[in-house]
């Protein structure tokens, strides 16, 4: 014979019962909407976080490429490569650096650095201008300050100041 089994108070309160597993224990659609709320504000925080993360990289990594092309351009003035004086032009999101008393376009003898995506760099020289000369065996330059900063962000930003002597110093 059969016997039919009958839930005991303990078995119902420990969950051993199937149909009490399933009756009453779903989620509603309101606790859906907000879990899924929550998840959305965080993954926007998260976001947002994420991308000033990166227009701030960008902007440290551009001031880096710039610092090092100044430098550069000094040094091969200080050696007198090529009996010349060497220099850098500022472009809206390149820098390029050349040889000789003047920035000639299109010169194949030009190095372009491209800034980071999105980086843009302002001059601010004496004399005016977007174009730093460093004196053959001197290194010696026009004073002035090279902004760099995100279009996205404008409080993105870093500060190179290149002194008379020619000497590079940044900050942020």
């Amino acid at each position: 014979m059969f016997t039919i089994y009958t839930p005991t108070k303990s078995s119902q309160r420990l969950g051993l019962w199937p149909r009490d597993r399933v009756s009453g224990r779903a989620f509603t659609l309101v606790e859906l909407l907000v879990v899924l709320f929550i998840v959305a504000i965080i993954s926007a925080v998260v976001f947002a976080s994420l991308i000033s993360y990166k227009r701030r990289q960008s902007v440290m990594v551009s001031s880096a490429q710039i610092a090092t092309a100044l430098t550069d351009a000094r040094s091969r003035s200080l050696a007198g490569i090529n009996d010349s004086t060497h220099g850098i032009y500022f472009a809206d999101d390149e820098i390029i650096i050349f040889e000789g008393a003047a920035y000639v376009t299109n010169d194949p003898e030009n190095e372009t650095v491209m800034l980071e995506t999105g980086v843009r760099a302002t001059t601010t020289l004496s004399g005016g201008g977007r174009t730093v000369v460093f004196v053959r065996l001197t290194g010696q330059t026009a004073s002035g300050t090279v902004d760099v900063f995100s279009e996205g962000d404008f409080s993105v930003l870093r500060t190179i100041t290149i002194h008379e002597t020619g000497i590079v110093s940044y900050t942020e």
